[in-house]
């Protein structure tokens, strides 16, 4: 009861900076693992208010919400507690189930005692991975309970195969498909393929404790209830996959350089947790010799580290047969090694004092209490992290900047549209998905999943930029996922001038694709675009940049930091539907993208349709729009409806993405053979004469109603 007593304040210390200083408290959203944040507060702050990307039907703006990241109950906790509480109670469930967990099995499997089930609890829940991620360490928004459970996971497994062992095969596969839906509701379905592969190895080699009947009946039951649980999201991302941008990531890669790229991510995630990898090593070199489960302890590990190594390897030289799936990260077995590294040391630890030596004893007090204080000391690398970022203000202050929110509030009642932020490359300042928690729409973003078509526009859209910088280049096509309008590499022009918006994006595309705002940390310049605010950083206390305790002082007082924010208005912006007044068909994409890239917008000039020849419109390519523009009614990300009449036959173009999750109804008649494809990436409507309310509704995985 000590051991887990302090465990639990254990949990409330490495949580402690997420809510100590309120609506101040440390919340992040800037990187992959994170953007989902914004997605979370924006669907569960307004229900039934849910945003229409660019891309597509998920809130934020990427592919499809199910399929890209799924949802769990977690995110409804910004429907009732502030943002930052949500955050914090986040941060704390996942380190004490974590922490309570890992103690828990230890003392389960190895008999552990005290010291033992401390390092397992305390190592585990502080999940050291600074080396994945300078600006934080330990488990993510993103990792829900798909890591912070394992421990749990693995309890419930063997305690489901003790019953099945003694008889009550009834009560062990009614605990294993409890676990198994639970897990798969409670956790991100991608993370959780690593888990139960572990979970496998567990059960099969490593703590096996029945005969192969016994364990594989409550392990299957186990795995049909998480896949029943993760269903929609998986059945959703096989779907649509095909038609990403996943596929072909890997067509540049060489297997060589990802083995090299591998072993160097080891050797950072070997600086994280180098006690633990030397407690186990000791494990197998200091007597008793002969302990068979610690060295298969050590032979797991062994294998996770191999896996680590050459899984991008093998995807490269399996990438002609993995379609999409070759854009899958299968090395991030990395992320079962925090745990393996606990869970070893702590055996070793185990090991030593359950010996008869007194030497041997005193060396496991002793390597337990130096793995302590080496957690403590990493936890406070941690809190440093949180305070710093507390204190400068700059997370909290990009959630609740207040011209963003007097912006949306001047704009909610206008019709829709979208807006593109300038992010920089790798840590930024204003991210594109934090757009989501203010209620606009966005054209860009981090997303793991997308069309392929909104790849190759969001490409065109970036051209310039990419054709002067080669690595950007390269990690645009390469790696993915971000469709970003990004900063200078280089950084902005220190002399605060304004940065040529033409050098980074192409304005003429954003404003076919319904972009009417551009937000930005620099000054930008274009004909085309009206400063709407100009706001350089706030000017800080004296003294608040040079010691820690001023700057603490300084916030205590009042100081409100805040972030340079520009905000500039598109002139030539599109409306997000409109009939098309020239349609001009060309041969291939290419030209496609060229023709929108040269088009310019201009006072009364034409609302234009690019299609390609493949597309087959049954009439000829330039007609003259009805006077009356169509109407929206109630836009959703599963539901738009369009009112319409036209004179003749007319191309309607929608600026939604093109996915076949969409399905258009004309009255109440299924019309998919109306739906084309144009501008390269978006949505077209061949109407006929008349009078029409369209529904065009997004499916994903479900039927047509």
């Amino acid at each position: 009861m000590v051991v887990l007593a302090a465990l639990c304040l254990w949990a409330i210390w490495l949580s402690l900076g997420f809510v100590a200083f309120g609506d101040r408290s440390f919340v992040r959203v800037n990187d992959c693992g994170d953007s989902n944040l914004a997605m979370a507060i924006a669907a569960q702050t307004e229900p039934g208010k849910s945003l229409i990307g660019a891309r597509n039907a998920t809130a934020v703006c990427g592919f499809n919400q199910i399929a890209t990241w799924g949802w769990t109950p977690f995110d409804w906790l910004f429907r009732f507690l502030p943002g930052w509480l949500a955050y914090g109670t986040m941060m704390f469930s996942q380190r004490l189930i974590a922490a309570l967990g890992a103690a828990w099995l230890a003392r389960r499997t190895l008999g552990a005692g005290p010291i033992a089930m401390a390092v397992a609890g305390c190592g585990y829940s502080l999940f050291c991975q600074f080396s994945i991620n300078d600006s934080w360490s330990g488990f993510t928004f993103y990792d829900t309970l798909s890591l912070p459970a394992l421990p749990l996971i693995l309890l419930a497994l063997m305690e489901s195969v003790t019953r099945a062992t003694s008889g009550r095969l009834g009560s062990s596969c009614a605990l294993a498909l409890l676990t198994g839906g639970l897990y798969g509701v409670f956790g991100g379905y991608v993370f959780q393929l690593f888990t139960i592969t572990l979970a496998f190895i567990w059960l099969a080699w490593l703590f096996r404790s029945a005969p192969f009947r016994q364990w594989v009946i409550p392990f299957a039951c186990f795995g049909i209830a998480w896949l029943i649980a993760v269903l929609p999201a998986a059945s959703a991302g096989v779907a649509l996959g095909g038609d990403s941008h996943r596929a072909g990531t890997l067509e540049s890669h060489a297997p060589a350089d990802a083995i090299a790229g591998a072993w160097r991510l080891l050797v950072l995630s070997w600086k994280d947790n180098w006690p633990f990898a030397l407690a186990l090593a000791a494990g197998l070199i200091l007597p008793p010799w002969r302990h068979r489960t610690h060295a298969r302890l050590a032979v797991v590990t062994t294998a996770c580290i191999t896996a680590v190594l050459l899984a991008k390897a093998t995807s490269i030289l399996l990438r002609d047969y993995l379609g999409f799936l070759q854009g899958f990260q299968f090395q991030r077995f990395y992320l079962l090694l925090p745990f393996l590294a606990c869970f070893g040391a702590a055996s070793a630890v185990h090991k030593l004092i359950a010996s008869q030596k007194r030497w041997t004893i005193l060396t496991g007090w002793a390597c337990g209490i130096l793995l302590l204080g080496w957690t403590a000391h990493r936890s406070w690398g941690v809190q440093q992290l949180i305070l710093k970022t507390v204190v400068d203000g700059w997370s909290w202050s990009l959630y609740t900047d207040p011209d963003l929110r007097n912006l949306r509030e001047r704009t909610q009642n206008d019709p829709p549209f979208r807006v593109v932020t300038v992010a920089n490359h790798g840590t930024s300042l204003w991210h594109p998905n934090m757009m989501a928690t203010y209620g606009f729409e966005s054209a860009d973003g981090y997303v793991p999943l997308y069309p392929a078509r909104y790849h190759d526009f969001w490409g065109a859209v970036i051209a310039p930029h990419r054709e002067a910088d080669p690595k950007l280049d390269a990690y645009f096509s390469n790696w993915g996922n971000r469709a970003y309008v990004f900063g200078p590499l280089a950084g902005w022009p220190a002399d605060g001038s304004a940065t040529p918006f033409d050098r980074l994006a192409n304005l003429n595309l954003l404003s076919l694709a319904n972009v009417r705002f551009i937000i930005s940390p620099a000054p930008l310049s274009h004909p085309n675009l009206t400063t709407l605010l100009e706001r350089p950083t706030s000017v800080p206390p004296k003294g608040f940049r040079r010691k820690f305790s001023s700057r603490l002082k300084a916030m205590r007082e009042g100081y409100t930091p805040r972030p340079p924010l520009y905000i500039y208005e598109n002139a030539g912006y599109l409306p997000r539907v409109y009939l098309a007044d020239s349609v001009t068909v060309l041969d291939n994409p290419e030209e496609v993208l060229k023709a929108m890239a040269d088009w310019e917008p201009k006072a009364g000039s034409e609302r234009p349709a690019f299609v390609e020849r493949s597309e087959h419109i049954d009439f000829p390519p330039s007609q003259t729009p009805a006077p009356k523009p169509p109407s929206i009614t109630s836009p959703t990300t599963e539901l738009f409806e369009i009112k319409s009449t036209v004179d003749q036959p007319t191309v309607l173009v929608t600026n939604l993405s093109k996915d076949a999750a969409w399905h258009l109804k004309i009255g109440d008649q299924t019309a998919q053979h109306h739906l084309i494809s144009l501008n390269r990436s978006f949505i077209g409507i061949t109407l006929p004469r008349g009078s029409h309310t369209l529904r065009l509704i997004y499916l994903g995985h479900r039927t047509v109603d």
